[in-house]
């Protein structure tokens, strides 16, 4: 682990080639919505079993981990990713074919719904992450390693609340339910970018039904 992003193409392309046979990979992204049409990615996190680290996309291409995620060699883990699946339509088309969200996972084994990341870490490992640059500029840079910090709490927590909600389901009998659940919410995502990019197009207000 590292309070430095990835900020080089070639480490970014080690990084995934050191990562690409583990068999889950978590990732969260720190995006700004404000001001633009579109999200603006400003950093990418991700862990594995074995590693966690940070991508600054202001200075590399993320294309490669992209396609290391839709690869279909691993299961990817994030909670709420409605965002990082638009991230990743947007840039490579298609989504992972093995996705596991904490958040609709928990939603089958508990009565709370939907709960916050903070919240899952509480109830199912009983940690709880640290606080303090929600309100950040994440666009500017270089970032802090207070920033840097914050941003992997926001992954370390998410292969070992895979592991419990795993659990869970399985014990609970509910593992077809977050399956199904989840192909349903992919669709939801998918059809919702293909209505963004349609209403984006120049000059789509003024176009009438003839």
């Amino acid at each position: 682990m590292t309070d430095t992003p990835i900020t080089r193409q070639s480490d970014l392309v080690d990084l995934c080639a050191r990562i690409a046979d583990s068999p889950e990979i978590a990732f969260d992204t720190e995006f700004v919505s404000e001001d633009t049409f579109f999200p603006e990615l400003c950093l990418v996190q991700i862990a594995t079993r074995h590693e966690m680290a940070t991508v600054d996309p202001q200075s590399v291409d993320i294309t490669p981990f992209w396609e290391l995620l839709i690869s279909g060699r691993n299961t990817v883990v994030f909670h709420a990713g409605r965002e990082e699946l638009n991230f990743l339509l947007r840039s490579v088309g298609t989504v992972p074919r093995e996705l596991f969200d904490v958040q609709i996972a928990a939603g089958f084994c508990s009565h709370e719904y939907p709960a916050s990341y903070g919240a899952l870490v509480g109830r199912f490992l009983g940690h709880k992450p640290m606080k303090g640059e929600q309100r950040t500029d994440w666009r500017r840079r270089p970032l802090t390693p207070a920033q840097i910090n914050y941003a992997l709490e926001d992954v370390r927590h998410l292969l070992p609340l895979y592991d419990r909600l795993q659990q869970l389901l399985r014990e609970r009998g509910r593992e077809q339910w977050l399956s199904d659940e989840t192909t349903r919410w992919v669709q939801q995502v998918e059809a919702a970018v293909d209505r963004r990019d349609w209403r984006r197009v120049s000059g789509i207000g003024k176009l009438n039904s003839r």
